[in-house]
C-alpha cells in the first residue's frame, strides 16, 4: 500500500518532518565514516600519480553530493512518507527513529517498506 502525507495523524505528520533531518544528518555520517577509510588509504599507499585516486575520491563525493541533493531539496509533504520509508529499507534510518510514531503510523510506515522491499526485490 502507497500512504501520502495527508494519510497520517497530525502527530505522525511532525514527525515525518523531523525525520528527515535525522535521515539526512545520518547519511551524511555514514558517507564521511566510509569516505575517512578511503582516504586514508589513498594517503597511505604511495602513489605513481596521485591526482588517480583523489579524482575517483572527489568522484564519490560529488556523486554524493548530488544523491543527496535529490533527496533532500525540493520534497513535498506529499511524498514525505516514501522518502521515510525509502530510507528505513535503506538502512540510513531505523526501527528506533520511528519508534514513537503511532501503531497507525508505524503499521503504514511498516506497508510501505515492505512495498520498496518487494518492487526492489522483482
Amino acid at each position: 500500500m502507497y500512504y501520502e502525507y495527508h494519510d497520517f495523524s497530525k502527530t505522525d505528520k511532525k514527525k515525518l518532518v523531523a525525520l528527515m533531518e535525522v535521515g539526512v544528518k545520518k547519511e551524511i555520517e555514514q558517507f564521511l565514516k566510509k569516505s575517512l577509510v578511503k582516504h586514508q588509504a589513498i594517503v597511505q599507499k604511495t602513489h605513481e600519480d596521485i591526482r588517480k585516486p583523489y579524482w575517483a575520491f572527489y568522484e564519490e563525493f560529488k556523486t554524493f553530493s548530488k544523491q543527496l541533493t535529490n533527496t533532500y531539496d525540493g520534497w513535498r509533504h506529499r511524498a514525505l512518507p516514501g522518502i521515510i520509508a525509502g530510507l528505513l529499507v535503506d538502512g540510513i534510518l531505523s526501527e528506533t527513529d520511528v519508534s514513537d510514531f503511532t501503531p497507525d503510523g508505524r503499521e503504514k510506515l511498516a506497508a510501505m517498506e515492505q512495498r520498496i522491499h518487494n518492487f526492489r526485490a522483482s
